[in-house]
Order: C-alpha cells, then structure tokens, then sequence
C-alpha cells in the first residue's frame, strides 16, 4: 500500500518545475497538461492510472464523495474549458490535505484551494485510488480527532501563538502609550 503522503511529496517536488502544454506529456522535461502530470506522479509511486482527464475519472479507482478525500485522491473538475469528455470533466489534481490540491495549469505546478471560488464552482467529484492509504482531520465537534497531518496541526498552533503574542505585545504598546499620555496630562 502506498502511503498518500509520499503521492504528495512527489508532486511537490515538481512545484514550479514543469510549465503548462496542453496535450504535453513529457513532466520529466519541464511540459505537460493536468493528467499528465497526475499520471506521473501515481508512476513514479508505482501506480498506473489514465493518460487523459476522462480516463482517470472514469477508469481505476473508486469515486468518493468531498467530505471522504485524504491525502493522494485524484479531485476532478468540470466545464473549465469545452472538453466533450463524459460528466465535462476537464482537469484533475491531487487532494494534498486542508481542502488543498496540487495541479498543472496554465501557471504551472501550484497549490490551490477547493474552496476558492473557481474551484469550487467547477469541482466535480473525486476518486480514491485503491492501493493508497491517505491522511485526514476530522473535525467533530470541539474535537480535533488528527489521522494524520500531525505537522500541520502543529503549523497551525505556531501560529495561533505567534498571533497571540503579537496581540499581546500590540496591547501592552497601547497601553504604555496611553499611560505616557495620561502621564503627560497630570503633569500639565
């Protein structure tokens, strides 16, 4: 079984490093479209899947619904240019955790989210390929039950704190100025 998380760190290594041809297939050498670099990324882990969008959405694997993605599913979009493909599906990512996806697009290898606004209008559906074993949150409640993603979830206490502190610091800035005025108003 292959674990999700090796998926992503595979098509991470690509950020920035292959730029967008449509109908392009050669991800090695720096060109290709959204299935081809898909595709890549499943070989290289030792997982064979479809050369174009349509296959991938209709081909290996098992469609899932959103709230079922983990780390390494294939999320699939529609109606993002004409492509006559069965359901319009016309590009596809890597579901990379946090309602995340890496794809190759007219930009290149980048992240996005699904619940930007463009993504979201075209999002279409999503595959689980079957010999990848994925990372999720649940969120349930107050409770964060975390299946994986223990550096994110770290990531994301770091931050918290580093706000918090900045908050802190801004107040006590407040304050001591609004002492020094009061200060400079009782001496006058």
């Amino acid at each position: 079984m292959i674990n999700g998380n090796d998926i992503v760190s595979t098509a991470k290594s690509l950020l920035g490093k292959v730029k967008y041809v449509f109908g392009g297939t050669n991800i090695q050498g720096g060109e290709g479209d959204c299935s081809s670099f898909t595709q890549y990324v499943y070989k290289q882990n030792g997982i064979t899947i479809g050369r174009d969008t349509e296959t991938q959405w209709t081909g290996t694997g098992s469609k899932i619904s959103r709230s079922e993605l983990v780390t390494g599913d294939l999320v699939f979009f529609k109606d993002t240019y004409n492509s006559n493909h069965t359901d319009g599906v016309s590009h596809v990512g890597i579901y990379i955790g946090g309602d995340e996806f890496i794809h190759l697009c007219s930009r290149g290898v980048i992240t996005s989210s699904l619940n930007e606004d463009y993504w979201n209008r075209h999002y279409l559906g999503a595959k689980h390929i079957d010999s990848v074993s994925g990372d999720k949150t649940v969120i349930s409640g107050d409770t964060i039950v975390n299946l994986g993603f223990k550096d994110f979830m770290k990531d994301q206490a770091e931050s918290i704190i580093n706000y918090v502190a900045i908050a802190f610091v801004f107040i006590l800035g407040v304050v001591f100025i609004g002492l020094s005025i009061w200060q400079i108003g009782v001496e006058n």
